[in-house]
């Protein structure tokens, strides 16, 4: 654990961890347009398998 983690409150990392959850740049997506690779997985803990293909049908040659 790194001594920032080790001196953060739990009420700031959860608060931390809700922001991320509601952070939503989705409708943002179409106007990338620089080459991209996304990659995804089933077991990904952070981002969906169906995320990450969302992602791909959004961002107009994506890989």
């Amino acid at each position: 654990m790194s001594k920032l983690a080790a001196r953060t409150s739990p009420y700031t990392v959860a608060e931390a961890l809700l922001r991320i959850e509601q952070f939503d740049v989705s409708a943002q997506l179409h106007s990338i347009d620089v080459p991209i690779l996304i990659i995804g997985a089933e077991n990904d803990r952070l981002t969906s398998l169906e995320a990450s293909v969302d992602m791909h049908r959004k961002i107009a040659g994506s890989n």
